[in-house]
């Protein structure tokens, strides 16, 4: 029984928070450096120039990672927030969620067998100062998400 416990439990502890940097890619960027300050009271305000939407911004990863789980504060409960992994050109949907919980956290899993050291973090629109607050990114250089399960089709 013991034996049994400890490999399930290994996988959770297998993965954790991994530090970043940011860099404003569209947007006004106004305290993008805020997103990982553990303030949710603090974030990035893209601005309210709409030809600047979608807002993005590049999150660089210590080194590479594979993804497990991202967890923001939705502080405005709106608009959609998305988020890429940058493999080397090629550009991957990690996570696309609307944001409806009104100063709440939100966490999802991410479940991609690829590594990645460049995010992409994108609001979709201009509905609300600081949308975001804080973003947190969980994974493990060594050990990838369990895959999805196979749909079954009829």
């Amino acid at each position: 029984m013991t034996k049994i416990f400890l490999l399930l439990l290994f996988p959770i502890l297998s993965f954790g928070q991994i530090s970043y940097t940011t860099q404003v890619t569209s947007g006004e960027g106004t305290d993008l450096d805020k997103l990982n300050d553990g303030d949710v009271s603090t974030g990035w305000f893209p601005g309210w120039n709409v030809a600047d939407y979608p807002a993005k911004a590049l999150i660089q990863l210590d080194s590479e990672f594979y993804i497990h789980r991202i967890r923001f504060f939705d502080n405005s409960g709106k608009p959609k927030i998305s988020f890429y992994g940058w493999n080397g050109s090629e550009k991957v949907l990690l996570l696309e969620k609307e944001l409806g919980s009104f100063q709440n956290w939100q966490e999802w899993e991410v479940n991609n067998q690829t590594k990645f050291e460049l995010l992409q973090v994108e609001i979709s629109d201009i509905q609300g100062e600081r949308p975001v607050t804080e973003i947190e990114i969980y994974g493990s250089q060594t050990v990838s998400p369990e895959p999805p399960p196979t749909p079954i089709t009829y």
